[in-house]
């Protein structure tokens, strides 16, 4: 049965490269769609050229996130534990790249 979940997210500067190409790694291997929602622009996840674009000019950070298939609350949960300010943003580590377990 498909789900559909959403969820929004507040960066505080916008994602590396290397953090879209393991965002763009993860929706291509997830059974659902993942879209991305900001200032009236709505993209898939899965189209590279377009997540690239779309991220590197969002103009205030405030994305929200769409997941449409199975499993949609752990899909959520996994793209907010790697995009959740309180994680990284705070701390000096590395963040972790997205894994797809599907």
């Amino acid at each position: 049965m498909l789900e559909i979940s959403s969820t929004s997210i507040s960066l505080d500067h916008p994602l590396s490269l290397t953090e879209i190409l393991s965002m763009h790694q993860f929706s291509k291997f997830y059974s659902g769609t993942i879209y991305l929602l900001e200032d009236h622009k709505l993209i898939t996840s899965n189209h590279l050229p377009k997540l690239v674009s779309f991220l590197l000019t969002s103009k205030n950070y405030e994305i929200s996130i769409i997941v449409e298939g199975q499993n949609v609350r752990q899909t959520l949960a996994k793209i907010q534990a790697f995009l959740n300010p309180l994680t990284f943003r705070k701390s000096k580590t590395k963040r972790t790249s997205l894994k797809a377990s599907f």
